[in-house]
């Protein structure tokens, strides 16, 4: 562009402007700061929103739990009561209700099991021990009445013959007084001692007989709904 006086001047208005704009880099950096500053406050307000919500929560599982607890408590109540009818039947508050494991025998608070088949006398031992119970030991008129009403088979008895001290003693080494239990043989016949229509006799601990196992029965507390097992 000339000028009056023929010169030729030149503009430098556009490269001004040009000149005054921010370069690219930084505006990228101003937009992931702006980003950066949303997602921290968006995670503060979530921060904010669990402590706010946290105690309720906490609350409204403690409500929740005392109230499974309690139906928990009436239904194990109910079952006992069920349990109690089963093996009881009716029964006044205060009686009392003794009853057995399966196939055992119930006499006068005590459980028998009569095997079916015969073993000799350490099998029948340990049958017995497994069982949380023992071998027979006769210490009750009413267990030799019991046995009589089983019929003329043999069954071994918790009864060995004790050389070291010469006598026969009973599993819980209580000395066997014969007249008692109608022992009439003696040790020279066997070292195990069995059981047959109202008497004792002697014979070798390894034959073969069946035999009884005895403990005491477990007793339903009819007044809390509760049973353990009675003393011996």
């Amino acid at each position: 562009m000339e000028d009056e006086d023929g010169y030729t001047s030149l503009s430098f208005k556009g490269r001004g402007k040009t000149a005054q704009k921010e370069p690219p880099r930084a505006e990228g950096w101003k937009i992931f700061s702006i980003i950066l500053g949303v997602v921290l406050l968006l995670q503060a307000g979530a921060w904010i929103v669990l402590l706010i919500l946290k105690i309720p929560v906490n609350c409204s599982g403690l409500i929740k739990t005392c109230q499974c607890s309690n139906l928990s408590h009436q239904e194990d109540q109910l079952l006992l009561e069920k349990i109690q009818d089963y093996l009881c039947g009716e029964v006044k508050e205060g009686s009392p209700c003794d009853f057995c494991p399966y196939s055992w025998l119930l006499s006068h608070a005590r459980c028998y099991y009569f095997s079916e088949e015969e073993r000799d006398w350490n099998y029948s031992l340990e049958y017995c021990k497994s069982r949380s119970s023992q071998l027979l030991t006769l210490y009750r008129d009413s267990e030799m009445e019991l046995m009589d009403r089983k019929g003329d088979d043999f069954f071994w008895l918790g009864l060995q013959y004790n050389h070291s001290k010469g006598k026969w003693v009973w599993l819980s080494n209580s000395t066997v007084r014969k007249a008692s239990i109608g022992m009439s043989t003696t040790d020279s016949m066997g070292s195990c001692g069995i059981y047959r229509s109202g008497k004792v006799h002697a014979t070798q601990c390894h034959s073969f007989h069946r035999w009884i196992c005895e403990k005491n029965a477990a007793r339903f507390d009819t007044r809390g709904g509760n049973y353990r097992s009675l003393e011996t």
